[in-house]
């Protein structure tokens, strides 16, 4: 019996069910349960006095086996009101750790737990001799009799790489570390309900491979490696072309040479690396090819050709003046903005449509109607959240906030422009000559305050944000609009942004709850090892949408473009002419608030 009693000792105390925290979900209580290593759903279902069946209702995912730090919602059951009152067992590793109760024998927990005498009594020498109120029991799962294997399987690692939140750090410096989106990380850490705590563990959406400890972001070596294989002299190998319909050139900075001396110059030991430059062209080539493959499954006959412009207005002009260039039905890049004026005029004498993935100044299409941009600039976007503004907060409280920066006039110029046409009244404040006083001053205490917040200076945003969030305006009822450009500052506390109810316009907002999102990153996890960046998505979105237009209307498809609009798994496609000479915008964007920290579209 020592040894019984030694092995107690060395354990947690045990509790009930009534000293178990709860927490309400739509209306329901819930017990939340977070899986460690060697937890099985039976173990589980036997600590909560709950039906296995009851667990995967409330958890459906759990039926394809559990995961280490997964989290468990665990319903309250009426029914076993009475069980509720005994003390619930712990687990630990393989082993339940039953504390034994008056009025039970072994047999009677023999066959609570499915269990023969003979293997509690081997896990437990003595036990058959005496057994006393208080004294621990290890029940063996794997030794249960009469049910599945699957729930007395132990959970597993999920490859997803762990990392320690240290003081100061948020999601969105922890999204630009890893390279990964801060939805994401939020999604698989079950909505972080309380925030990012130091010294606390979470999972980083980023995938580590069985046997490596090496983390993959993405797996662009294998693009790298293809590309070098398949180009030759800027084009693919003439017996892989379709004797096809369209032609279309990809212009993107690939650094083959650069890529080629980290090569030659690594040693053994070392890891494969790449240039750093070259990680967004290749990541959104990844996309691309997922997009070809889709459209070449509808019937598209194209032939590929991808030409390598690194950073280098030399070598682009080399590349133009390549003879086949000529012949394309469609441009996409270069990636730069020197570079894509460089090839936007070679595409205006060619007649050759040109897209820009990336740059979001309008001057790239202004006098040239063979230009289009996938992302919407910075005027649009705020001319577009006076438009949603107008029909989602009528009659509101608005204040425009701005510290009359020369980069952002034009940005305050656009919104108050539509404004006027929307009819909408504006309290316009130049934080530049005024202080917070003047916005306090500026607030209503009967309507909603609209703040309308069109900066991109670091510093002055988070001043702004954080003076309201910690001032008494937090009485009075706030929905703050502000630019995308936020999502990338790592002092923006994302307490701040979801207390101040933050309304952002982005062209860039991916909902990882839609199934057709988690269909394409089922199928890039297979193909590249790793879950799709912003670019891999951006590459699928654009060419998806180009290549569609191409099949469907032939290489003057831009005449078209208002018979086509299109929900990306990313982007969103609205795209017109900005003026009668000019080329095309597209207007497509999101506005996201934060919500249960998460990023919500909202409309």
């Amino acid at each position: 019996m020592f040894l019984l009693l030694l092995f107690a000792a060395s354990i947690p105390s045990v509790f009930s069910q009534d000293d178990l925290k709860t927490e309400t979900i739509e209306g329901k209580k819930y017990y939340m349960h977070k899986v460690e290593q060697g937890h099985t759903l039976y173990a589980i279902s036997k600590k909560y006095l709950i039906e296995i069946e009851d667990i995967l209702n409330e958890n459906p995912e759990a039926s394809e086996g559990l995961k280490i730090d997964q989290v468990l919602r665990i319903p309250l059951v009426k029914e076993n009101k009475k069980l509720h009152k005994l003390n619930n067992p712990e687990i630990k590793g393989n082993y339940i750790l039953h504390t034994i109760e008056k009025g039970q024998t072994l047999y009677s927990l023999s066959k609570f737990y499915n269990i023969a005498l003979e293997d509690i009594v081997f896990e437990n020498p003595g036990v058959q001799n005496e057994m006393r109120i208080g004294d621990v029991l290890k029940i063996r799962v794997n030794k249960v009799e009469n049910i599945n294997k699957e729930s007395i399987a132990p959970a597993k690692e999920d490859g997803w790489l762990r990392h320690t939140i240290h003081k100061g750090e948020t999601l969105y410096s922890l999204a630009k570390k890893y390279g990964v989106n801060i939805d994401s990380i939020s999604i698989i850490n079950n909505g972080l309900p309380e925030g990012l705590k130091d010294g606390e563990t979470i999972r980083i959406p980023v995938k580590i491979l069985p046997g490596r400890n090496d983390i993959i972001k993405a797996d662009t070596s294998v693009i790298y490696k293809y590309i070098k294989e398949k180009l030759k002299s800027g084009k693919f190998d003439e017996d892989e072309q379709n004797p096809g319909e369209y032609n279309i050139a990809l212009l993107l900075p690939l650094f083959i040479q650069e890529n080629d001396g980290i090569e030659k110059n690594k040693r053994p030991f070392e890891k494969k690396i790449l240039f750093d430059q070259s990680i967004v062209a290749l990541q959104f080539y990844e996309g691309f090819l997922l997009a070809l493959d889709s459209m070449n499954k509808e019937g598209l006959v194209a032939n590929i050709y991808v030409y390598d412009t690194a950073k280098d207005s030399l070598q682009l002009k080399m590349v133009l003046a390549k003879p086949e260039l000529k012949q394309m039905d469609l441009i996409i890049g270069p990636l730069f903005l020197s570079g894509f004026v460089q090839a936007s005029k070679f595409a205006l004498e060619n007649e050759i449509h040109i897209v820009s993935p990336f740059i979001q100044q309008n001057s790239i299409i202004a006098e040239n109607p063979y230009v289009s941009k996938v992302v919407p600039a910075p005027t649009t976007q705020f001319d577009q959240i006076a438009e949603f503004i107008s029909e989602a907060y009528p009659n509101q409280n608005l204040v425009l906030i701005h510290n009359s920066k020369l980069e952002d006039k034009p940005i305050v110029r656009a919104f108050t422009k539509k404004a006027a046409a929307k009819n909408l009244s504006i309290k316009e404040i130049n934080y530049l000559t005024s202080d917070f006083k003047a916005i306090q001053l500026a607030l209503s205490s009967n309507k909603k305050n609209i703040l309308i917040v069109p900066s991109n200076d670091v510093a002055f945003v988070t001043d702004l944000i954080s003076k309201l969030y910690f001032s008494s305006t937090q009485e009075k009822e706030i929905i703050v609009f502000g630019s995308d450009s936020w999502l990338d500052f790592e002092n923006l506390d994302i307490n701040y942004l979801q207390k101040l109810n933050t309304h952002i316009a982005t062209a860039n907002h991916v909902d990882f709850d839609n199934e057709k999102i988690k269909n394409f990153i089922g199928v890039y996890r297979e193909k590249y090892l790793s879950d799709p960046s912003n670019y891999a998505f951006q590459g699928f979105d654009l060419g998806y949408f180009y290549l569609s237009l191409l099949n469907k209307y032939g290489r003057y498809f831009s005449q078209k473009y208002v018979l086509f609009t299109h929900n990306g798994l990313q982007l969103t496609f609205n795209v017109s002419k900005v003026s009668e000479q000019s080329g095309f915008e597209n207007k497509g964007f999101s506005i996201i608030r934060f919500e249960n920290y998460k990023l919500v579209k909202v409309n």
